[in-house]
């Protein structure tokens, strides 16, 4: 298993020969199939469990050099990805076969990815190049309140900011019945 997260800047990257190459960077990386772009070997399982910062999502993005020997509900080769940072997380897909997966997009910050290969009918395999994007259901509600309590005001007093981008107001005081 092979894990990138912001809390491992350097990782845990496979060996060359065992799970192919998997190359990271503060914005993503990139990791692909063993061999690529050579035919990856039978018999492997390789786990790699991504991690982006809070109030972010994963991206990956198909290289459009992409096969994995195809069958039906992709059962023998395949890549499958889930949305969350385990092998049980909702299941995303199942890729196999020669078309293109293109985008795929976690809801949250982990993303579990498993490769599997059988013992016959090997493929080209895949590249994967991973990005780190914001979270759009993220909403700091600047102004605003969120839920507010019918028939009450709230003070809005001085700011406060989060990581030195972000700033919203901080509520004061009480409220006023009307």
């Amino acid at each position: 298993m092979h894990r990138d997260s912001p809390g491992d800047p350097g990782g845990q990257g496979p060996n060359q020969n065992d799970c192919g190459t998997w190359v990271r960077n503060i914005n993503g990386g990139v990791f692909m199939s063993p061999n690529y772009p050579n035919t990856y070997p039978p018999n492997k399982e390789c786990v790699y469990i991504l991690e982006a910062l809070p109030r972010q999502r994963i991206q990956l993005a198909f290289d459009k050099n992409y096969y994995i020997e195809p069958s039906f509900e992709c059962r023998f080769d395949h890549i499958e990805i889930r949305d969350g940072p385990f092998g049980f997380s909702p299941l995303i897909d199942r890729f196999c076969g020669g078309k293109n997966p293109g985008l795929v997009t976690s809801t949250g910050r982990f993303m579990w990815i498993k490769f599997t290969s059988d013992e016959e009918l090997e493929g080209l395999g895949f590249r994967i190049k991973y990005t780190f994007i914001a979270d759009p259901d993220f909403h700091l509600h600047v102004g605003g309140l969120l839920n507010p309590i019918p028939g009450t005001i709230l003070a809005l007093s001085r700011p406060i900011c989060f990581e030195e981008l972000l700033c919203a107001r901080e509520l004061t005081g009480g409220y006023v019945r009307m």
